[in-house]
């Protein structure tokens, strides 16, 4: 007969537990919901928080802007640095916003047929001046050619990937340019910088972690390439990163290619080797 003094959790599994046992398991389990409903609260306040905190900013580089144009050297070098820790701080909200809106769901992509040299070419307008500030000197090769996403979302990508080129590949060259892997589409963005260990490769994409740099000390908040993960994940396309230390980073993104694309496989140059 079974004893009054035991429960058990799954009938006919398991080994008999105790009313305290069972009592603590559903603190445990109210504990983890409040810190759930914490976090996703959390994340909910700062995407409807963005807005407030990019006025003030914008105001800062507005302000910035009409002292670089001063006649005064002194003022506009001011302004110019102004400019430039704006931009830093500018893209350290956009991460943050970009990450709250995926853990709270709050992103639902609309995947049409986009065309690729619109998408480029309106992140080289966003991105340029950090680009410049960094040293860094961009070339496009893209051909006019479609694919299935969401234009805005393939563009947060691809503003990521730039800005991280510009923070750990200064005064260097980076290209952005579409070819075939494997019978797909695929946008690259490649760099010749310092590059990133093989040991690093897949930690890089995850929260916080950034590829050390000797001598250096971190820059950026260590969440751009998490963000590009999630949104690749969300519209599903595939990130494939190549690097090595002293020969520079590739990151490929995998797309669907329209119809359009797929009669012109030919015409597109194919995948140079990866960097391994």
């Amino acid at each position: 007969r079974a004893d009054a003094r035991f429960v058990r959790c799954r009938p006919g599994r398991g080994s008999p537990v105790r009313p305290c046992q069972a009592a603590a398991f559903k603190d445990r389990q109210s504990s983890v919901k409040e810190g759930m409903y914490k976090q996703f609260n959390e994340s909910r306040l700062l995407a409807a928080a963005g807005h407030d905190l990019r006025q003030p900013l914008q105001a800062m580089q507005l302000f910035a802007s009409s002292l670089s144009a001063s006649p005064m050297e002194m003022c506009r070098e001011i302004g110019r640095n102004i400019e430039c820790s704006a931009r830093e701080l500018g893209y350290m909200f956009d991460v943050l916003f970009d990450m709250s809106k995926l853990e709270t769901g709050a992103i639902e992509p609309e995947i049409v047929s986009t065309p690729l040299a619109a998408v480029v070419a309106q992140v080289m307008d966003e991105i340029g001046p950090a680009l410049a500030d960094h040293g860094v000197a961009l070339h496009t090769d893209l051909p006019e050619v479609h694919a299935f996403t969401d234009g805005a979302l393939l563009g947060r990508m691809l503003h990521h990937l730039l800005q991280n080129v510009a923070v750990h590949a200064p005064n260097g060259n980076a290209v952005v340019r579409a070819g075939i892997e494997n019978g797909c589409l695929a946008l690259y963005v490649e760099d010749d910088g310092r590059g990133i260990p093989a040991a690093m490769r897949q930690a890089v994409f995850e929260p916080f972690m950034q590829a050390p740099q000797e001598g250096e000390r971190p820059q950026g908040l260590g969440l751009g390439l998490t963000v590009v993960r999630r949104l690749a994940d969300l519209l599903g396309h595939q990130v494939v990163l190549g690097s090595a230390p002293g020969r520079g980073t590739q990151v490929r993104v995998i797309l669907d290619a329209d119809e359009a694309v797929a009669r012109t496989f030919g015409e597109l140059p194919s995948a140079r080797r990866s960097r391994s």
